[in-house]
């Protein structure tokens, strides 16, 4: 007898169960279209960003090529330009590093040129120098002459030399320095 009031009360359980379910169900049909709405505008939105994103990844290729391209064309014009220009540089903004002959260094702020000069020989040094400076289509944009007639760098001296300068056809993009020999005596 138990054993039948045990069964009995699990099929009810089970069958109370399921009219529970299936009337829950029922009874919730708009909550479940509005979520079956939700779910689908999340997929739509997922797929819109899935072909945002692709446009954009073969918007980048298409840039990055075109970069490339760009890159090589100023290598070349940079590979020409230095088969007639010796000593040429890249210039930056800032500090540029030259460390040729008794030129260490020179920087640009606004219109006004720095040269740092160090002397390392055993002898004095007249600097007799011209810096070029060249815009990005390789036109000498302005250049600076370095030209002591009297004074000297002395051997292990260190000298700052500053002065005016204006760029007429743009920013310099290369520099270059010619070094005349020094002819005086002391």
């Amino acid at each position: 007898m138990n054993q039948k009031l045990i069964v009995v009360g699990l099929v009810c359980g089970a069958l109370g169960f399921v009219v529970g379910f299936a009337g829950g169900a029922i009874l919730n049909r708009p909550a479940r279209k509005n979520y079956e709405a939700k779910i689908a505008d999340i997929h739509n939105e997922s797929a819109q960003f899935k072909n945002e994103i692709k446009t954009l990844q073969q918007h980048i290729r298409k840039l990055t090529v075109e970069l490339k391209k760009r890159e090589t064309i100023v290598l070349r014009e940079k590979q020409k330009l230095a088969q007639i220009y010796d000593n040429l540089h890249d210039y930056k903004h800032g500090t540029n590093d030259v460390k040729i002959k008794y030129i260490r260094s020179f920087s640009i702020r606004g219109n006004e040129i720095t040269i740092q000069m160090q002397n390392n020989t055993s002898e004095n040094v007249g600097p007799n120098a011209r810096l070029l400076f060249l815009n990005k289509e390789g036109l000498i944009t302005n250049d600076y002459r370095l030209w002591w007639i009297i004074s000297t760098i002395a051997p292990g001296e260190t000298r700052i030399e500053k002065g005016k300068i204006n760029f007429r056809f743009g920013e310099p993009a290369y520099y270059t320095i010619e070094f005349e020999p020094y002819s005086g005596k002391d």
